[in-house]
């Protein structure tokens, strides 16, 4: 998608609860991440379905619905356990250590 098109679908999409339109010229360095944006990070994470802390590289996104499975040695994990597992990992990757 162009920077053209996402900003025409975003403005469409988020015009309800935009105060200022969003222009191509502002939103090209969010993308190449030369300024943080501020006013819009909450939109974009509404828009793309994500948490602000994915955008911001702070949280891992993974969607359970798309992993059925976990197998390591044999030994396979679903359901609640693998839910715990993915959720140890995004724990771990979280510490700036």
């Amino acid at each position: 998608m162009t920077q053209e098109e996402f900003v025409e679908i975003f403005n469409r999409k988020m015009k309800e609860k935009l105060k200022k339109t969003l222009s191509r010229g502002s939103y090209g360095p969010y993308e190449k991440g030369l300024r943080y944006p501020k006013k819009y990070i909450k939109l974009f994470a509404e828009f793309y379905g994500v948490t602000v802390g994915y955008l911001q590289g702070k949280e891992l996104r993974y969607d359970l619905a798309d992993i059925e499975k976990l197998t390591l040695n044999g030994r396979e994990l679903s359901g609640k356990k693998l839910e715990n597992a993915l959720k140890y990992i995004e724990f771990l990757l979280a510490d700036d250590d």
